[in-house]
This record gives C-alpha cells, sequence and structure tokens, in this order.
C-alpha cells in the first residue's frame, strides 16, 4: 500500500509539473517556464505527464480495488492534493533560480501578469516590499 501511494504521489508530481509548464507555454508565462524556447517547453511538458502516467501505470497492476490493496478515494484526493501542490512548488522554485536574470517589476502588476515579465520569487519579494511600505 505504501509503495502504491508514494507511486501515485510522484505520478501526479511529474504529470502536474508537465501540466504547468504546458499552460506557461500556453499562456505566455515566462516567469513559471523552465525553458525559454516554447517548442522544448511544450515538448518537455508533454513528455513529463507522459512519463508520468507510463512509470505509474507501466511498473506494476494499479486496477486495484482499495479493498485489495488499492487506494481509497479519500488518501486518493489527500495524496493528489499534495502532489499539485508539491508540483507548483518545485515549478516556482525551480523557474524562478533559472529565470533569475529576468527584470524586476514596478508594484503596479499582479497576479498571473506579473509572471509573465517576472518569476514567482521575484513576484513575491516585490508583493511583500509593497504591502510593507
Amino acid at each position: 500500500m505504501v509503495s502504491f501511494a508514494f507511486d501515485y504521489y510522484l505520478m501526479v508530481v511529474i504529470a502536474a509539473a508537465g501540466t504547468l509548464q504546458i499552460a506557461a507555454v500556453v499562456g505566455d508565462i515566462r516567469g513559471l517556464l523552465l525553458f525559454s524556447n516554447t517548442i522544448v517547453g511544450y515538448s518537455f511538458g508533454i513528455s513529463l505527464v507522459l512519463f508520468g502516467y507510463l512509470i505509474f501505470f507501466a511498473t506494476a497492476e494499479r486496477n486495484v480495488n482499495d479493498t485489495l490493496g488499492g487506494l481509497d478515494g479519500n488518501v486518493q484526493f489527500v495524496l493528489f492534493l499534495i502532489g499539485a501542490i508539491t508540483a507548483a512548488l518545485v515549478t516556482f522554485v525551480v523557474s524562478s533560480v533559472l529565470n533569475r536574470r529576468m527584470y524586476e517589476l514596478d508594484d503596479t502588476t499582479d497576479g498571473l501578469e506579473a509572471l509573465r515579465r517576472t518569476t514567482y520569487l521575484k513576484a513575491v519579494l516585490v508583493r511583500l516590499r509593497s504591502i510593507r511600505s
């Protein structure tokens, strides 16, 4: 059960990170991109989604009832939620490190629009500075 749950969590993290990369390419959210080339970013996102599902479903029998060792719906929901949050946090940190040379924002840009021109961590720092002043 523990291995099954961890495998599911890992699949969600990988597939959600890929989905975030695809969404960042389509939405032109450069602050979340891991690759500046859109074709490479889109291909990388699709590869992550496919790889996540492949390592989950190809490594063992996954069509298992929860009474026979599969995941209960509540556990599956919690693992999905934690996996999606993990993927978002990893994407925020890794993209902020890789894109650290993107320029700073002024205090007037908010939300996703800010991520079109700067990284997540820089946008958070700008927002915190504007709140303090």
